[in-house]
C-alpha cells in the first residue's frame, strides 16, 4: 500500500538529498519518496517542494526546464542577514556525506541518515552501543530500520535499539 505524500515527507527526502549530493531536483526528491513507499507523482512533488522552499529555506536556481535546489551557503545567509558581500565569509568546507542506504533481499533500499537534522517527528532513531545514531523514515518498521542499521554498522540486529523521534 502506498503512503500518503506530505510536505513533511518532501521535506526529509530533499534534506537526505541535499545531504548526499549538496544539491536535488523535484524528480530526484520524487524517485526516492517512491523509493520509500509514498505516492508521489511530478506535480504534487514539485507543488510540495514549491512550499518546502519557503519553509527550510531553500536556494534554487532554474535553467528554464527544472530547478535545483540546494541549501543556503553560509556565505548568502551573512549576505542576507547583515547585508554585507557575500563574497566576503569564507566557506571552509562542503557538507559531509551523511546519507546511508541499506539494500534488502527483496531489492527494497532503505535510505537514512546520520543528522539529525534530517530527523522529523515520528521517524525512527535506531542505534547500538557505542555506535552514532541513524535516522530512519517513520513509514517503516521498527524490525526494517532495526535491520538496515545492523546491516550498515556491521552489528547483530539483536544489539540494536530503536526509538521514535519527538
Amino acid at each position: 500500500m502506498n503512503k500518503n505524500l506530505t510536505l513533511a515527507s518532501v521535506k526529509h527526502a530533499t534534506l537526505l538529498l541535499i545531504e548526499a549530493n549538496e544539491k536535488t531536483t523535484t524528480l530526484e526528491v520524487k524517485g526516492v519518496l517512491r523509493d520509500l513507499g509514498y505516492q508521489a507523482n511530478q506535480s504534487d512533488v514539485s507543488d510540495l517542494m514549491s512550499q518546502a522552499s519557503d519553509e527550510l529555506p531553500l536556494e534554487f536556481d532554474n535553467n528554464g526546464q527544472f530547478r535545483t535546489y540546494r541549501l543556503p551557503t553560509p556565505a548568502s545567509v551573512v549576505a542576507a542577514a547583515t547585508n554585507v558581500n557575500p563574497s566576503s565569509p569564507v566557506v571552509s568546507s562542503a557538507p559531509a556525506n551523511n546519507i546511508v542506504s541499506y539494500t534488502k533481499r527483496s531489492g527494497t533500499v532503505i535510505v537514512g541518515t546520520r543528522s539529525v537534522l534530517a530527523a522529523k517527528s515520528n521517524d525512527w532513531k535506531v542505534e547500538s552501543g557505542s555506535q552514532g545514531a541513524l535516522y530512519f523514515d517513520g513509514g517503516l518498521t521498527r524490525d526494517e530500520v532495526r535491520q538496515a542499521f545492523a546491516g550498515i554498522n556491521s552489528v547483530d540486529f539483536h544489539n540494536t535499539r530503536s526509538s521514535r523521534v519527538k
